[in-house]
């Protein structure tokens, strides 16, 4: 290794440099010397060739200075924190928008305290987890419920939690959903890889909101009037028909056909096979006359032909009348 990083540092770059090992990059500030300023304006290649060899030979003789260990793929150079700080590659991410608890904790000054995912459980004797498989109190591993004083003999204790656990998931995805439109309506990212339903782009994009209080006809800044064309379309063609059949409003624009509809070929009828067959075969030896015949070259020959045709016959024209007229006058003189 010392012997290649002399070889190296002999054949290297002779000038100012500025060598980042932490990124393994090098670039020399200097400018162009005068001298070489006209060879380089007629053939940048040489010179560039030859500095950049010259640059990176320099680079590898810095890294073989570094000092290096071992490893199962072999020796290997401990390289030292990049000095040049890179531009990121995407940009920052941006904030994501808070639900109704989030603002409600921030107003009232409640602190998240982190709860641990283990729980004693008293009637198992152990740890068990909060949440998940195997978890503490789950609705599973209940096989009998104590009836109470008032309770009802005839209800299902079971059924009941079970659609209690419904309600509550059903009522959580409300919220959530709800969070959403709020997060739309704000103009923030709702998040990486989440859609937001139809129903609820839709009415996160109407003029007007209603709300629980009964404010009625709440005025709101339409954002999006795209969302909105865009949730009608899909719901004039989501029938049977493509909303062929439907009523339509008055004044109601028929909706365009969305994507694109195949057709098939009649089985018993085959003149139209016929015509497209034949429109295929038209369309490739159309396609391949035009390699095969120039037709500049066929006119321009087909000229050139028809004045040489023109020339020989008015060649001719002419040595005929001149015979004609020596025979005349040869008879005249005999006379």
């Amino acid at each position: 290794v010392p012997s290649a990083a002399l070889a190296l540092k002999e054949s290297a770059f002779q000038g100012t440099l500025e060598i980042d090992l932490g990124n393994l990059s090098a670039s020399d500030p200097s400018p162009l010397e005068p001298s070489d300023k006209a060879a380089f304006l007629r053939d940048p290649s040489p010179t560039l060739l030859i500095t950049a060899q010259r640059i990176a030979q320099s680079l590898m003789g810095e890294v073989f200075s570094l000092p290096v260990v071992q490893s199962s793929v072999g020796v290997l150079a401990q390289l030292p924190p990049p000095s040049t700080r890179l531009p990121r590659e995407k940009p920052f991410p941006q904030p994501k928008p808070e639900t109704k608890w989030q603002k409600f904790a921030k107003e009232k000054g409640i602190t998240k305290q982190k709860r641990s995912k283990a729980v004693w459980d008293d009637d198992a004797g152990e740890w068990k987890r909060r949440f998940g498989f195997k978890r503490t109190n789950d609705e599973n591993d209940i096989h009998f419920v104590e009836a109470k004083a008032g309770d009802d003999p005839t209800s299902d204790p079971f059924a009941e939690a079970k659609t209690a656990k419904k309600e509550r998931v059903a009522k959580n995805s409300a919220k959530y959903l709800k969070n959403l439109q709020g997060a739309d309506k704000g103009g923030l990212k709702v998040g990486e890889g989440v859609k937001l339903p139809p129903s609820v782009a839709l009415s996160s994009s109407l003029p007007f909101e209603g709300s629980r209080s009964g404010e009625q006809g709440k005025k709101v800044v339409s954002k999006d009037k795209v969302a909105v064309k865009t949730s009608k379309d899909i719901a004039t063609v989501s029938t049977a028909s493509l909303g062929k059949f439907d009523k339509k409003l008055s004044g109601e624009k028929a909706g365009k056909p969305v994507g694109k509809r195949r057709q098939f070929l009649p089985v018993t009828d085959q003149t139209q096979e016929k015509k497209l067959l034949q429109a295929t075969v038209s369309k490739v030896l159309k396609k391949e006359s035009e390699n095969i015949l120039n037709v500049e070259k066929a006119v321009k020959n087909h000229i050139t032909d028809g004045h040489i045709a023109n020339r020989e016959k008015k060649r001719k024209t002419e040595g005929k009348g001149k015979s004609e007229g020596k025979r005349i006058s040869n008879k005249k003189r005999k006379t």
